[in-house]
């Protein structure tokens, strides 16, 4: 082969490996390899360095439970052990903790590279930050009780409002000019249209 056609062959191949080291570095998720054989970390991406706060120097030979926040050790080693028995680990809810101590919720996927043996060479993990639907769905857990709180304390005036209201309306001794039946009459609308916003609550929540 001429030197040209070496050249040329050197150059798109240098060409192709920065356009997939660029994908690699700035993909929207946190990418991670890791070592089975020691769990340390082999390699990661910006995007990983830049939401955890480290520098690769910090993190690159550190073992994969170093990343993870306390709280979800436990499920870690059971996604770790998945991930040994199956060689891979699907949407699995973990929790790291930054250099500031700050969680990130994710969402981890991890598929393995093997050898011709069928033996696991290292794991490519993949991180989905969810933090913020996390906040979202603890806002709406949070509403949800706000309303059931609501409804409930709705309901109980409004059982009572209408068991006066019907007892006012049955009294045979009870004789209500024009304006106290209008009153009558509105408190029993009323009760009706709080009525029907509880219900609109309740399907909402």
């Amino acid at each position: 082969m001429e030197t040209q056609q070496i050249n040329t062959l050197k150059q798109q191949l240098s060409t192709t490996y920065n356009r997939y080291k660029c994908l690699y570095e700035n993909s929207p998720d946190m990418l991670l390899s890791v070592n089975p054989e020691n769990t340390k970390i082999a390699e990661c991406n910006e995007t990983f360095i830049k939401k955890m706060g480290y520098t690769k120097a910090e993190i690159i030979g550190k073992s994969i439970f170093f990343i993870y926040h306390p709280k979800c050790i436990k499920n870690v080693e059971t996604a770790y052990k998945t991930f040994l028995d199956t060689g891979k680990v699907d949407n699995t809810e973990l929790i790291l903790k930054t250099k500031k101590g700050s969680k990130i919720h994710v969402l981890l996927k991890v598929n393995s590279i093997k050898d011709k043996n069928n033996k696991i060479v290292y794991s490519n993990s993949c991180f989905r930050d969810i933090t913020e639907l996390k906040k979202l769905q603890t806002r709406h857990l949070a509403y949800q009780r706000f309303a059931g709180i609501i409804s409930d304390k709705f309901s109980n005036a409004l059982n009572t409002i209408n068991i006066a209201v019907n007892q006012l309306n049955k009294a045979p001794f009870l004789s209500f000019d024009e304006k106290a039946q209008y009153y009558v009459s509105s408190i029993e609308q009323a009760s009706k249209n709080i009525n029907y916003i509880v219900n609109k609550l309740n399907k909402k929540a």
